[in-house]
C-alpha cells in the first residue's frame, strides 16, 4: 500500500532504498499500491520530487516533464516510475549530483503539489467531522442501542480514524512547511516525516473493527451483503481505473479523459448503489 503522506518525498526514498537493499525494485504506483519486480540486492539512492504541471489522465509526459527526464539522466538518475506529479528517480552512483540543488525551488513544488492535494484532504477532514457529530449524537442520545450494535460502532471507528489521520497529516504538513521555510533561507532542505506509522495504527482499527463487525453481526445475510459490497466497491475503482487508462491509451486529453472519467464514476457508482438497494429490498421481501 502507498501509505506515504503527500510530502514525506523524505520517507518515500527510504522506504524504496531499503526495498532495493532487499531485491524489490519500485515497477508502479498504481492506484491500489506499488508494484515492485525483484532485482539483485543492489545499494541504490532514491529520490521523490514533483512536476506539478503533470496528471495522471495525461495521455503522455508532456514537453516539460520528457526535459526533466532527460536532464536526469544525463545526471545519472535513471526513471523509476511516474504517477501523476510524483516522479520517482534512482542511481548507484553515490556521486550523483542531487536532482535538487536549490532547497526553495524544492520546497515550492512541494507547495504547488499540495495546492492539488489539500483540497481533497478538506473535504474528507469536513465530511469526518460531520459523520463523527453525527455519531457521537447517537452515542449520547441512545447510547444502549448505540453500543450494542457492532455495525454502528464499526462506523463509528473509521469516523473517528479517518479524521484522527486527516488532522495529524495536516497538522504536520503545515508544521513542516513552516520550519522548511525558514531552513530554506539557510540553504537547507529539511527532510520530511509524514504520518505514515500513524496511518497503519488507524487502518489496523478499521481492520478490527469490521472483523468484530462480522463475527458479531446477528441479522441474516448480512455478512454476505457486506463481502458483496466490497467486492462491488472494488470492482467499481478497477472499472474506472480502467476507462482511465483505456483513454490514456487512446491518446485522448485529459480534459476529455477527466470528464469521460468523472462520467463514467457517476455512472458506475449508481448502479452499484441501484444494485444494492435492489439486493437489500429482496433480502427483507424474502
Amino acid at each position: 500500500l502507498f501509505l506515504f503522506s503527500f510530502y514525506d518525498v523524505t520517507g518515500m526514498a527510504r522506504h524504496l532504498e531499503k526495498m532495493a537493499a532487499k531485491g524489490w525494485m519500485l515497477q508502479a504506483i498504481t492506484p491500489f499500491g506499488l508494484r515492485y519486480r525483484r532485482i539483485e540486492p543492489k545499494a541504490l539512492r532514491f529520490t521523490a520530487c514533483y512536476y506539478p504541471s503533470a496528471s495522471t489522465f495525461d495521455p503522455e509526459p508532456g514537453e516539460g516533464q520528457l526535459t526533466l527526464q532527460d536532464f536526469c539522466a544525463w545526471s545519472g538518475w535513471e526513471l523509476a516510475t511516474s504517477q501523476g506529479q510524483l516522479q520517482i528517480f534512482y542511481t548507484d552512483r553515490p556521486d550523483a549530483t542531487p536532482i535538487q540543488t536549490d532547497p526553495a525551488i524544492e520546497l515550492r513544488l512541494i507547495r504547488q503539489a499540495g495546492k492539488k492535494v489539500l483540497p481533497g484532504h478538506l473535504l474528507l477532514l469536513l465530511l469526518g467531522l460531520l459523520n463523527m457529530g453525527m455519531n457521537l449524537w447517537n452515542l449520547f442520545s441512545q447510547p444502549l442501542f448505540w453500543l450494542s450494535s457492532a455495525a454502528s460502532l464499526f462506523g463509528l471507528v473509521c469516523w473517528a480514524s479517518l479524521l484522527i489521520y486527516l488532522t495529524a497529516d495536516l497538522g504536520c504538513y503545515f508544521f513542516w512547511l513552516r520550519r522548511a521555510e525558514k531552513a530554506a533561507e539557510q540553504g537547507v532542505f529539511l527532510p520530511t516525516r509524514g504520518c505514515g506509522r500513524l496511518q497503519r495504527v488507524m487502518l489496523g482499527a478499521v481492520a478490527l473493527a469490521g472483523v468484530y463487525w462480522l463475527c458479531t453481526e446477528q441479522l441474516p445475510g448480512m455478512r454476505q451483503l457486506v463481502l458483496v459490497y466490497l467486492a462491488g466497491f472494488a470492482l467499481l475503482l478497477a472499472a474506472v481505473n480502467g476507462v482511465k487508462g483505456l483513454l490514456r491509451r487512446k491518446k485522448v486529453s485529459a480534459r476529455r479523459n477527466l470528464a469521460l472519467t468523472l462520467a463514467a464514476d457517476v455512472v458506475l457508482a449508481l448502479v452499484l448503489t441501484g444494485a444494492m438497494g435492489w439486493g437489500i429490498l429482496r433480502a427483507v421481501q424474502s
